[in-house]
């Protein structure tokens, strides 16, 4: 088995719940491709849904700076963050989270974990106002008839 297919074994065991088993493989195959985003990703992923944020964070941000592609930079950013907040540290959760916004501006996902992290650091009108506008961003057909009140409405917020 290569490393491609190995880390596909690890997603399809974290997928199907066995978290320990996805878990000691990429351990393992961290030892021999301890440079490889994808697997510091992985690691970071399943951390996280064994609820150890806290640990998780250090390989999101590894893999991070090993760079990925777009896509799994998205996603690395936004379980960045959130763990961030699952564990307090709110400021550095928001200055993540805004800057992915700023790199993926269309993720609505994203803009929903900010709004969140503004949450949770008592900014709620903020808060709100970051969620009327991913909706605003999706321009679902119900919403269009109401944009410019909602626009104006979550502009008032403080």
């Amino acid at each position: 088995m290569n490393t491609s297919d190995l880390i596909q074994s690890a997603e399809k065991f974290r997928i199907e719940g066995d978290l320990q088993s996805a878990y000691d493989l990429l351990i393992l195959l961290e030892k021999i491709e301890a440079d490889n985003p994808f697997v510091q990703l992985k690691i970071g992923l399943t951390l996280d849904a064994m609820g150890k944020e806290q640990e998780a964070i250090p390989y999101y941000e590894r893999a991070l700076s090993l760079g990925l592609p777009a896509e799994q930079r998205c996603v690395a950013l936004l379980c960045l963050g959130s763990s961030l907040r699952n564990i307090g540290q709110l400021e550095h959760s928001k200055h993540i989270l805004k800057s992915a916004i700023e790199e993926f501006p269309n993720h609505i996902g994203i803009r929903c974990f900010y709004a969140l992290a503004q949450y949770s650091a008592g900014e709620y009108g903020e808060s709100v106002r970051t969620l009327i506008n991913a909706v605003l961003l999706l321009s679902p057909e119900s919403v269009k008839p109401f944009a410019r009140g909602l626009e104006h409405y979550a502009d008032e917020l403080k």
